[in-house]
This record gives structure tokens, sequence and C-alpha cells, in this order.
């Protein structure tokens, strides 16, 4: 193979694959969810942007996050992967979901990536991910949830919901004083993930991702309706 042919082989490869990231605010009681100005009126769900050639994953987290958002990223985890069907060019995408450390509060809205960006608190999240255990049609119970909370979030098949859900559920933050201790110690966030070290910490990421992971598993044979998800949604102010 021509060393041109490699090139264009490895562009379209990186072009095929999405970081998705739920953003922790730096107390971690908040999250950090938008919308673009296409996406579906009501829905907020994580940020999200291709992986650039020869870019790493976490580069791409946290690159994706200052260009939309203005908010810098320290950690990043990898917790789960999703084949979407009906990406762009209609091509298979691969979703990669993160979740991410942000350093600061304040958002600046990048009107040319973003519609609005938004903190919201566990409490918000966590009454958005039980609206869809209730029985009834994807497009009514976003219907309540955009009525009684002010947005909805993506659907059970796709991993943004289950990336939400994971972190709403939990009563403390995503990451620990452990992962402090690991991130000064100097190891990669891909050994934290494994749980080759801090113990305590990595057996909890990897409940984390075996959560994520099932749940999209779970949800791999429904196929998403074009009518009911979106990247993102809207409805909220953008002042902290």
């Amino acid at each position: 193979m021509q060393h041109s042919e490699v090139q264009t082989f490895c562009t379209r490869l990186m072009c095929c694959c999405q970081v998705i990231m739920l953003v922790e605010s730096p107390d971690g009681h908040r999250a950090l969810l938008g919308r673009s100005a296409k996406s579906t009126p009501g829905m907020y769900t994580c940020l999200s942007g291709f992986i650039d050639p020869c870019e790493g994953i976490e580069e791409a987290v946290r690159r994706e996050v200052m260009e939309e958002a203005r908010v810098q990223v320290s950690d990043v985890q990898i917790v789960g992967t999703q084949p979407w069907p009906i990406g762009r060019y209609g091509s298979c995408e691969l979703m990669i979901g993160c979740v991410a450390r942000a350093t600061s509060y304040e958002v600046l809205l990048n009107p040319a990536e973003m519609e609005d960006v938004q903190w919201y608190d566990r409490a918000e999240l966590r009454a958005a991910v039980n609206l869809y255990s209730r029985p009834g049609p994807i497009p009514e119970i976003q219907k309540r949830s955009w009525s009684s909370l002010g947005f909805f979030i993506p659907p059970p098949f796709a991993v943004a919901h289950h990336l939400i859900s994971a972190w709403a559920s939990r009563e403390d933050p995503w990451f620990t004083a452990e992962d402090d201790r690991t991130s000064v110690g100097g190891a990669s966030a891909a050994e934290a993930a494994n749980g080759r070290v801090g113990g305590q910490g990595g057996g909890q990421m990897q409940q984390q991702q075996e959560r994520v992971a099932g749940g999209v598993n779970g949800a791999a044979g429904m196929r998403p309706g074009s009518s009911s998800y979106s990247s993102a949604g809207g409805g909220r102010q953008s002042a902290l």
C-alpha cells in the first residue's frame, strides 16, 4: 500500500470515530450538557465531536469541550462504545463514551459550535432518566420531560443516555481523591480505567464501565428513530 493510500485510509478511519463525553463539574455535583442549532428542540445531551487524524481519544475530548464550551478538562476516562448506524454521509460511526472532569465552572458558549450549554445537577438528570422507565412512546416521554423539567435527554438506545444515567445514579463524584493521586503519580488514564492503579478507584471505574456497556449492549437491537433522537435540544438559559 502506497503512503498516500495509508494516509487516506487512516483519515477515513478516524473520521468515523466520535468522542461523546459527560463533563463533570470540579465539585463533582453537576454535569455539562448542550445542544446545537440543528438539534431537536428540548433535548440536551453530552458534548461530542469527531476525532482528528493522529489525535488520541483524551486529546479529542479536551479539544472538543474547549471548542464548544471553552471549558478546560483535566482527567478523561473511557467508559464504553457504541456503533452508530446512521452517521454522516450514510456511514456507520463508532461512538466512544467518556467521562471528563472540568477544572472550572465558567462556560463561554461558542455559537459556531453550539446553541446552548448548561450545567445540570444530579437531581435534574436523575429525574430525566427516570421518566424513560415509564411505559409509553418515546416522543410522549420526551414531551412530558420537557414540560416538567424544561428539557429531556436522549433515549436509552443512545450511549449518551447511559453516560448520563451512570453519572446521575451515583451519590458521590465520578472522580475521587484516588484519581487525584493517580494523576499526580503520572499513571495514564487507560491504566486507571483498567484498574491497574489505585485499587479501589480502578474497581469503581470498572463497575461504571460495565454499567454503561451493559446498557448500550442491551439496547443494541433498537434502531434509532429519526424524529426522536438528536445530539441535543433546548430551553434553558446559559447563565451559570
